[in-house]
């Protein structure tokens, strides 16, 4: 079984530019969905005051279309993106890692 939503995609962007990452989000995103808070979930190096925000979402072909081609031109000030292929995953916490980010604690401030 095929689905229409085979790649994975997980992206961190600076806390300064979340409201920023939330409206491109929204223009990429299927018509319809309101992504207005996708850039939710809080990390930072030491897990305690929130630096970046960041996402991890399933896409379609067309999504990643657009994502490819934005990682390849010059991406919005603060915002990095890792492609999940659908043959090669690489988990949330993987991709956090990678940037040397991990989930800000409970309680932690922004």
């Amino acid at each position: 079984m095929t689905t229409q939503w085979p790649y994975r995609w997980h992206v961190v962007v600076e806390a300064a530019h979340q409201g920023d990452a939330n409206a491109l989000w929204t223009l990429i995103a299927p018509a319809g969905d309101a992504e207005a808070l996708t850039f939710g979930l809080p990390c930072s190096a030491d897990g305690k005051e929130t630096t970046h925000y960041a996402m991890s979402t399933a896409a379609t072909e067309e999504m990643s279309a657009i994502l490819a081609e934005l990682r390849a031109e010059s991406l919005p000030a603060g915002l990095t993106i890792i492609e999940q292929s659908k043959d090669d995953p690489m988990t949330f916490s993987g991709a956090l890692a990678q940037w040397g980010l991990r989930l800000v604690e409970q309680g932690g401030g922004a």
